[in-house]
């Protein structure tokens, strides 16, 4: 894989593990406690994260399949039970 290929993968990760993160907080009595305002932009803000997650993602199936080597698109995917489009 070339060197921009990794760090759009890597990229693709780092911003999977903060969505997790903004889900999980999602239920959490700090959230409960926000106003709702705040809880209306933090909601935003985790669609535009898929959003962008879901760029990515179809970035990284246009590389070349002999660039990927053992890594295939749908590997960087967090969707489970193939409910990610880009992978259908």
């Amino acid at each position: 894989m070339q060197q921009h290929e990794e760090r759009v993968v890597k990229e693709k990760e780092e911003l999977d593990e903060k969505k997790d993160k903004l889900k999980a907080f999602f239920g959490t009595k700090i959230y409960d406690g926000m106003p709702e305002r705040e809880k209306l932009l933090l909601v935003k803000q985790l669609n535009a994260m898929t959003t962008y997650s879901d760029i990515l993602h179809e970035r990284i199936k246009l590389f070349p399949e002999d660039g990927l080597g053992e890594l295939d698109a749908s590997a960087v995917c967090k969707a489970q039970d193939d409910a990610c489009e880009c992978c259908q």
